[in-house]
């Protein structure tokens, strides 16, 4: 007769066996399945226009204060001209006449989301849809407000006389 201890042994030896945890091919079909349903979820959301709005607005911000920085360091003046879906950074030339930039950071963009210039003033002058900001290369802006919209809101960036720029939601959006 076996005694108590040796199928004891027996039992723990088979269990280990069996207890291994879970397959690779257990563990890729989980994964597979998860993959898939986020992926849906991603698609099913879509674009936020109240996100884009927001998102094209800093974008601008962020562009306007690498180029006042750039005006300062290389002495030179910028130009942003705006277009009611567009907007592109220009330089004068040697002969002064004003110039596109074609670099990475500062080549024409094109809004997304439905985005376009709702409102502009430069200098206190109500501009249209299509307003010009000066960026001297004392880092001085030409005071102006843009205002960017879609169907989700709109936001502004503002350009102070010292050279300040602010980016925020429209307030009578608030």
């Amino acid at each position: 007769m076996k005694s108590r201890q040796s199928i004891r042994y027996q039992c723990s030896i088979k269990a280990a066996r069996y207890s291994g945890g879970f397959s690779l091919i257990e563990i890729m079909v989980v994964v597979t399945i998860i993959a898939v349903i986020a992926g849906m979820a991603v698609l099913s959301i879509g674009e936020d226009p109240r996100r884009s709005v927001q998102d094209e607005a800093q974008r601008l911000h962020a562009l306007l204060t690498q180029a006042k920085e750039e005006a300062i360091l290389q002495g030179q003046l910028y130009v942003l001209r705006m277009e009611e879906d567009r907007y592109e950074f220009m330089q004068p030339d040697e002969k002064g006449k004003l110039q596109a930039l074609s670099d990475e950071l500062f080549r024409p963009r094109q809004f997304g989301g439905n985005v376009t210039v709702d409102a502009s003033e430069v200098d206190g002058r109500d501009t249209g849809k299509e307003p010009s900001v000066v960026i001297y290369p004392t880092g001085d802006i030409s005071p102006f407000r843009i205002v960017l919209a879609n169907s989700g809101g709109r936001w502004q960036v503002i350009g102070l006389n010292d050279g300040e720029l602010l980016a925020g939601l429209v307030e009578d959006e608030i």
